[in-house]
């Protein structure tokens, strides 16, 4: 479909007030996508819909139920790529028009109420959302040396408005499935399982709005795997062997996982907070902040901000070390078959599994070559052998 062109069913915007005044009712009834093409203008122009605008908007909400999904899809894009994502995301939440394209996200309004304030799990995930478009707008401040070239969403060359777009859809789902794994135990509210089920919740969203099988997996990828920063974080310390095993399980999603573990704690501090810490956060990226030398929290910091900025500087460690990565993977010494034929295995998930045994060895520079990588599959099999012999 066309681009919609609102200048024609739109008033004039009053730039100086910042405001976007819808002229009447009709065109949105006869063509629902311009509510979405009206808040895309919005983010494009820096403006906000004005009161009368958003009631229009809010009581005409259902329309877009009738819009086609790619439609839907191509617009909403291009609003997640905009400047001003995050407040115009934050509108149409107001105009409950983000939970009709999204109705998953609707259970998370009354979930964890007393946590995340008035909005529960939404409230969080537009405070996510905001620092997202905080993280690009201050993104060689906060981590400065980013390599030139990388797929970093909006950060180098290479990158495009679709992959920001794609970063920010992640964000938004990110905690799609806490409502549905909200658990209350020993008085603590938990979500166990919210990573996994998250990536198979965003997966259902996406292939609903029929995006390419490649941006879901991308997408679901970063979801399942968005809690290991802060389990990392939880040490106050990473080592190289956890880094090494962090990068071995999150392959290609590791830069758009990092910045979306970002986005994710740094929703827990105030702006002005970040602003004042942002010398200490570049610091941590230029290597000052080492990986076994452990967080140090800045003296006379309060406990809640002392956590979160351990968080930070977690994910700004693994971001270093990933810079710090050769630019291609290390090619393999030894083969499915090889493993089969050393281990006497069948062709299985087990396979897969002593693969990534050589994998993390070689990467650790314990296997320099093929000779060593078939010792150490003999190595292997021997420990097989003396485990059945002291089992029996």
């Amino acid at each position: 479909m066309p681009r919609l062109d609102l200048k024609a069913f739109l008033s004039v915007p009053d730039l100086e007030a910042g405001v976007l005044r819808a002229a009447s009712s009709r065109p949105f009834e006869d063509e629902p996508l311009r509510i979405l093409a009206a808040f895309r203008v919005a983010s494009e122009l820096g403006l906000e819909p004005d009161p009368k605008t958003r009631d229009l908007f809010r009581t005409r909400r259902s329309l877009l139920r009738e819009v086609p999904t790619k439609d839907i899809r191509e617009e909403f894009l291009e609003i997640l790529a905009g400047p001003d994502c995050a407040r115009q995301l934050r509108l149409m939440d107001e105009c409950r028009i983000l939970t009709v394209l999204f109705p998953e996200l609707e259970p998370g309004r009354r979930c964890a109420v007393e946590y995340y304030g008035q909005g529960g799990v939404l409230t969080h995930t537009l405070a996510a959302l905001s620092r997202g478009g905080f993280l690009f707008d201050h993104l060689a401040e906060v981590f400065p040396g980013l390599a030139q070239g990388r797929q970093v969403p909006g950060a180098s060359p290479s990158s495009t408005p679709r992959r920001r777009a794609l970063f920010m859809l992640t964000v938004l789902l990110h905690d799609i499935a806490k409502p549905s794994t909200a658990r209350r135990i020993k008085g603590r509210l938990r979500f166990f399982g919210h990573d996994a089920k998250g990536a198979l919740a965003a997966s259902r969203v996406m292939r609903r709005l029929r995006f390419p099988k490649g941006e879901i997996a991308e997408v679901a990828e970063v979801i399942r795997h968005h809690l290991r920063p802060g389990n990392l974080a939880a040490s106050g310390k990473v080592t190289e062997r956890a880094c090494r095993r962090f990068f071995q399980d999150t392959g290609k999603a590791a830069f758009s996982l990092l910045l979306t573990a970002w986005a994710d704690h740094a929703s827990y501090l105030a702006e002005e907070i970040l602003i004042e810490h942002l010398p200490l956060m570049a610091s941590w990226t230029r290597g000052k902040g080492t990986m076994e030398a452990g967080f140090q929290a800045p003296p006379g910091m309060d406990k809640d901000t002392a956590k979160t900025l351990r968080h930070l500087w977690t994910v700004s460690i693994l971001l270093a070390g990933l810079l710090a990565r050769p630019s291609s993977p290390l090619e393999r010494l030894v083969n499915g078959n090889d493993v089969m034929r050393a281990l006497d295995l069948k062709p299985g998930p087990s396979v897969g599994k002593v693969l990534g045994e050589v994998d993390r060895a070689q990467a650790a520079g314990r296997l320099a070559d093929r000779k060593e990588a078939l010792a150490f599959l003999s190595g292997l099999r021997l420990k097989q052998r003396r485990n059945k012999i002291s089992s029996s």
